[in-house]
């Protein structure tokens, strides 16, 4: 499976400019991981992300028909936030 992206990124958004979806996709406060070949997840905290404009230069991926769902159509969405420091608690498996 490949999954290559290469974006460039822009000038950030106003707040006036960022709805709801934005929101949904970038308030993620929990992370997953495969440990042993099982799930991980833990709890994260991090202020808001700074979420700006991006284009993507290159994108090389498989993993949507690798998982049996259709290509993607148009263009993707893509976003782009500097680092920012996140805080990782206990992490669970199972």
């Amino acid at each position: 499976m490949v999954s290559e992206i290469l974006v460039k990124p822009g000038d950030r958004f106003s707040r006036e400019e960022l709805g709801e979806r934005d929101h949904f996709l970038t308030a993620r406060y929990r992370l997953y991981t495969l440990i042993h070949g099982r799930l991980g997840r833990a709890q994260i905290e991090h202020q808001p992300w700074p979420p700006a404009r991006a284009t993507v230069v290159m994108l090389k991926q498989n993993l949507i028909e690798a998982a049996g769902l259709p290509a993607p159509e148009g263009q993707p969405l893509v976003q782009y936030a500097e680092e920012i420091e996140v805080k990782i608690g206990y992490v669970g498996i199972g």
